[in-house]
């Protein structure tokens, strides 16, 4: 009987043991899902009408974006789409003051847009185009759009898209902005966008459509200007 009674004790303190291991690496492997979901934070989990501090270091941000003046530089496009198994790249410059936005592209081929006074203008083959909204809105938008986000424009985001904002935790760290669409006209064909920078500086946008193709715009910065010979 006592040797029955420390059998049965000995069972069931491996049975303990066995369940306090199971216990453990659950609990390890709990912390460790915990751990890695807060080092990539969403930033569509910190909408920027929800907290005064993010409201306040956006308005840091976007009066650093206007005392930055002219900017310039190189971006690539990698433009994903779901037929197709490589992504479609496209590359040139750019340059961006508050009074118009100069789009390069020298990669596949050569076309030039400036946008100025609500007005877009294409170069392309020496020849200058005026586009009407009308005409190619899809195109007009992109440019509209964009000259209101290099600038950091916050009325004109918020009048067509719910803001997220994720400050930078240093100086040398990222930021984070998400757009979700409100504007019905927008969010027919753009399900989200998420733009990342660092200091005054925007680095990479990437556009998700409601179909699920994504486009991805990295940018670089320089001195150089564009030549003159592409404004209207």
């Amino acid at each position: 009987m006592t040797q029955w009674c420390f059998m049965l004790t000995k069972k069931l303190r491996v049975i303990f043991l066995k369940s306090s291991g199971v216990i453990s690496t659950n609990m390890m492997l709990l912390l460790w899902i915990l751990a890695a979901s807060a080092s990539h934070a969403d930033v569509f989990d910190y909408p920027l009408s929800a907290s005064d501090k993010r409201q306040t270091e956006f308005q840091k941000l976007t009066a650093q974006v206007r005392q930055q003046g002219e900017v310039a530089g190189e971006f690539v496009q990698q433009k994903q789409l779901q037929i197709l198994a490589k992504p479609i790249v496209s590359s040139g410059r750019f340059q961006l003051s508050e009074q118009q936005f100069i789009w390069e592209i020298e990669q596949p081929f050569a076309i030039g847009y400036v946008f100025f006074d609500q007005t877009l203008v294409r170069n392309m083959d020496g020849e200058q185009q005026t586009i009407a909204p009308s005409a190619e809105p899809m195109l007009y938008g992109f440019f509209s759009f964009f000259f209101s986000l290099m600038n950091l424009s916050e009325q004109s985001l918020e009048q067509f898209f719910n803001v997220y904002y994720l400050p930078a935790e240093a100086a040398d760290k990222s930021w984070q902005l998400g757009l979700l669409p409100k504007n019905k006209s927008i969010a027919r064909s753009l399900k989200q966008l998420q733009v990342q920078g660092v200091g005054a500086q925007i680095n990479q946008v990437e556009l998700v459509e409601q179909g699920g193709d994504k486009t991805r715009l990295t940018f670089s910065y320089s001195s150089s200007a564009i030549d003159d010979q592409v404004n209207p």
